[in-house]
């Protein structure tokens, strides 16, 4: 992460209230101690933070500190915004695909861009 993707994300999440740390299901026990490390981290610079996670993964891996913080999937209510910055570079295709109760984004982007993706909610 060069120094203005990184000056980028700080700045977006000193913003935010509350954060997001989406795993994806099944995690491996890389991404489930990441996900804990971020919500610790997150924790610590006093946002409310919640892990959205298909199973509450700290049965599996019990040597894990405990969060608490484990939100398994969104209300029916509830909305989810992505937000990619295209000033510097802008996205050469975005496009969706809804298949089976599930929608995938695709963003298709120009050569050397970097996408962070944090999810984040005001």
């Amino acid at each position: 992460m060069d120094n203005n993707d990184h000056q980028q994300f700080f700045t977006q999440l000193n913003k935010a209230r509350k954060v997001f740390v989406a795993v994806p299901q099944n995690p491996s026990l890389d991404l489930a101690g990441a996900a804990t490390a971020l919500f610790l981290f997150f924790k610590k610079m006093e946002k409310e933070v919640e892990i959205l996670a298909a199973e509450d993964y700290e049965q599996r891996f019990p040597f894990l500190p405990k969060t608490g913080g484990i939100r398994l999937g969104l209300k029916a209510e509830q909305s989810l915004a992505i937000v990619v910055d295209t000033r510097a570079k802008p996205l050469e295709e975005l496009s969706y695909n809804q298949e089976e109760g599930q929608v995938k984004i695709f963003l298709k982007s120009g050569p050397r861009m970097n996408f962070l993706m944090v999810l984040m909610k005001k």
